[in-house]
């Protein structure tokens, strides 16, 4: 999280000491800033509130919802930015080649997604995009097997820090130096959207950079660590986001009610499991029964802001394609193909489908669905045999992430995002839950330090 973590091991080297840096530690240290600046773009997903037009992901997404077209000087700028992040997430990987062949033949699952994803251009209504988009969200996945088997859960946490740092920086010199990108004037005027496109994204990259704290197990608060957690505290409070709210405050419940069972004995810890999934099951039944007060109260309606009409007109269209969906990134847009008939149902131009599971069951049908439930259910698997008092500190922080990304699927359309972060963090987390679940099992040496 300090500032030039980046490049601790360049400076305990005698020949830095002496003035002459190795050029395989700058190779290194470059490497690491590459690392950083596609984790702060990928927190974005891949659109920054400062770029005019609607152009790469978004303008793929979303098409020409309001007629809206795209200039060239747009459309040349997407596809340099594509160009730029590919080519350097393929020089990344190819420089770890074996090792993430490796990572890869030990769990494919996440790789098949994205080849499903390509080959969903075979039925899809865009084919053209979704292969396109299907080959973004393999190259995103690949990425973080990169990240997985290049560095030490530590040099990880360090490095998503870093990006928080920069990300939750940029963002409030954005809205002060320039607030008509860094505030919403619209919709939900005087909100902060920092570099983000909206307020709920911001949220969500500040929840995500947060949740690295819990993977510190040292119990001191560093005057950096605690100017950190205020920035991007900060920073989520004031994009008025109710939903991040929401998932921050349950977020903290959820992994504070684990840490006090996973002190228990191993019997005792399998029963307090499962009464901590009976409280989150009774306690998420209780927030659906008096959704409608619990909503007023935190300013928005009863339909969470028009979503549950979405919802309905959604699963309308999932169940004509039930099986095998519409294409990766081929449903929504606009009034081509099924999308329309949501959007001339609604009377509004509805993006996204407000739910990562919906969107997931959209593109790629229940077959998509069916390999993401497995991801979860092995990494639930893994997260119990983690679990335990004696655990490295890097084990919480994958389990917030987890945690984390699944919450915010329940109303946001992030599950499922080439150049997302909450895609690379939760496959990332996954692959490290995996990792260190077995080596538990197998008795070696698994305890891992982290740097404050």
């Amino acid at each position: 999280m300090h500032s030039a973590a980046i490049g601790t091991e360049i400076r305990t080297i005698p020949a830095y000491q002496a003035g002459r840096v190795p050029r395989s530690a700058l190779w290194s240290t470059f490497h690491a800033g590459v690392v950083v600046a596609i984790l702060v773009l990928f927190s974005a997903q891949g659109m920054f509130s400062f770029e005019t037009g609607k152009h790469t992901s978004g303008s793929e997404e979303f098409g020409a919802l309001s007629g809206a077209g795209q200039s060239k000087d747009n459309v040349i700028q997407g596809q340099t930015q594509n160009l730029v992040w590919t080519s350097a997430v393929l020089l990344l990987i190819g420089t770890n080649a074996g090792s993430v062949r490796r990572a890869v033949q030990g769990n494919p699952l996440f790789v098949s997604i994205g080849a499903v994803a390509a080959l969903s251009s075979l039925w899809s209504q865009d084919p053209a995009l979704s292969l396109r988009r299907g080959i973004f969200l393999l190259l995103s996945t690949l990425f973080a097997h990169y990240l997985s088997s290049k560095y030490p859960p530590g040099r990880q946490l360090r490095l998503v820090e870093i990006a928080g740092l920069v990300a939750s920086c940029s963002s409030v010199a954005m809205v002060f130096m320039f607030p008509a990108y860094g505030v919403d004037h619209m919709v939900h005027a005087g909100a902060w959207q920092g570099i983000y496109t909206h307020k709920n994204i911001c949220a969500m990259a500040m929840l995500l950079f947060l949740a690295t704290q819990f993977g510190h197990r040292k119990k001191a608060i560093t005057l950096v660590r605690t100017g950190y957690i205020c920035l991007l505290a900060a920073t989520l409070y004031l994009t008025q986001s109710r939903s991040g709210w929401v998932v921050a405050i349950g977020l903290c419940a959820i992994m504070e009610l684990l840490r006090k069972i996973a002190r228990f004995k191993l019997r005792d810890r399998t029963i307090g499991y499962a009464i901590a999934a009976c409280l989150i099951a009774m306690s998420a039944a209780v927030l659906l029964t008096n959704a409608g007060s619990l909503l007023q109260a935190l300013g928005r309606d009863a339909t969470l802001s028009g979503r549950t009409d979405i919802w309905n007109a959604v699963w309308n269209s999932i169940m004509q394609r039930p099986l095998l969906g519409y294409g990766y990134a081929a449903f929504w847009r606009g009034l081509q193909g099924a999308s329309a008939d949501i959007i001339l149902e609604l009377g509004w131009a509805v993006p996204h489908a407000h739910s990562g599971i919906l969107d997931l069951w959209l593109q790629l049908g229940l077959v998509g669905v069916i390999i993401f439930a497995a991801s979860l259910v092995f990494a639930v698997k893994d997260m119990a045999t983690c679990l335990r008092a004696d655990r490295p500190g890097c084990v919480d922080w994958y389990v917030a992430t987890v945690a984390l990304v699944i919450m915010f699927s329940v109303t946001e359309s992030l599950l499922l995002s080439d150049q997302s972060l909450s895609w690379l963090l939760y496959v990332l987390a996954c692959l490290g839950l995996q990792k260190t679940a077995k080596q538990m099992r197998s008795g070696g040496t698994w305890r891992e330090r982290i740097s404050e």
